[in-house]
């Protein structure tokens, strides 16, 4: 009768209560203990230190106060924007970064509140790095600049504390190319002085770097011509 629904009730209640009382922190992740969608802080002699950050498994939590919010912790790459840089010449640098959440201290916590959501969070680290990488390309010697190892070091040493703030650490940088830019503006100097020698029509976009002699990249420009 009425007792037996009213028992069967209770039951999947009970079951549904108990099922919500523990959550799981995939690996790779870390969670962050909350109350009701804060992080929760100790008191006493503790007073300010977060309650908890767990790692991967099952962890019980209180049904309806309290949560688990997990935060990853992988290493995640991003292409940098192609930078140009002016020295004596302009140079063109292409280059990408391997960072993620440091799993260490409270970094899970500043990934989670410091910043809105992962989108902010990705394009924070992006712009970091890019303006950190525009200081060391402008400062350091020319031989260098295609050195990743160099660079990762001068980078980290810039941007190490922004990205503490946001519970980040650089893994790595890779310097993919630095070239001369160089167009319309050095075909002049190509032309003999008597001016006997016609240069094919085209123009140079950029002298790479490395370790091989320099290559000059020639491009064909449009045809601007109405009647072609």
């Amino acid at each position: 009768g009425r007792e037996a629904i009213g028992a069967v009730s209770g039951a999947v209640i009970l079951a549904g209560t108990a099922f919500k009382a523990i959550a799981k922190v995939s690996e790779g992740e870390m969670g962050v203990r909350t109350r009701f969608d804060k992080a929760t802080r100790t008191r006493g002699s503790r007073a300010g230190q977060l309650y908890g950050i767990v790692g991967p498994g099952y962890h019980p939590v209180v049904p309806f106060t309290h949560s688990i919010k997990p935060v990853n912790v992988q290493d995640r790459s991003n292409d940098l924007s192609e930078l140009f840089i002016d020295r004596d010449e302009q140079y063109s640098v292409r280059s990408s970064i391997t960072w993620r959440v440091s799993p260490e201290g409270d970094s899970p916590y500043r990934a989670l509140y410091n910043v809105r959501n992962e989108t902010d969070l990705n394009q924070a680290v992006t712009n970091m790095c890019l303006a950190g990488l525009r200081e060391v390309m402008t400062s350091i010697d020319k031989p260098l600049m295609n050195n990743s190892h160099e660079v990762f070091g001068g980078v980290n040493e810039i941007c190490g504390d922004d990205l503490f703030y946001y519970g980040v650490e650089l893994r790595k940088l890779n310097i993919h190319s630095v070239a001369r830019t160089i167009g319309e503006m050095l075909r002049p100097r190509l032309l003999p002085p008597d001016g006997a020698m016609q240069l094919p029509n085209v123009g140079i976009a950029a002298v790479a770097m490395g370790d091989t002699a320099p290559e000059l990249r020639l491009v064909q420009p449009p045809n601007l011509d109405p009647s072609a």
